[in-house]
């Protein structure tokens, strides 16, 4: 049975992890510094790319990185989540980030269905 959250009104964020072999610095949690906008400048459209064919895809919002290899904190806006459809399109990450890092896993936190 495929779940399929759909809202009308409102904007759907789906909050994920990412976590990539990389090596976390202090310089990473701050969004100001050179190699937070040079990471999430690689990362973002990666995930841009790997997520755009999701129904009612509107954005990706790289939020932060974290310790523990490089956690990758960032947002999917959408109008619909179909689970099967996230399913294939985080099974792509692995791939899709070969030239940037190995993917070490993929957390989906949760789904809200506020207006972001």
């Amino acid at each position: 049975m495929m779940r399929v959250l759909l809202c009308l009104s409102d904007e759907i964020e789906v909050v994920m992890l990412l976590t990539l072999d990389l090596t976390f610095t202090p310089e990473l949690s701050i969004p100001t510094s050179s190699q937070f906008i040079a990471l999430r400048g690689r990362v973002q459209p990666v995930l841009e790319a790997n997520y755009r064919s999701l129904t009612g895809f509107r954005s990706i919002n790289v939020r932060g990185f974290s310790a523990g290899s490089v956690v990758v904190d960032f947002t999917i806006g959408t109008t619909t989540v179909v689970d099967g459809e996230l399913k294939a399109a985080n099974d792509n990450l692995e791939q899709s980030f070969e030239p940037i890092a190995a993917v070490l896993g993929i957390f989906r936190l949760f789904t809200s269905q506020s207006k972001i």
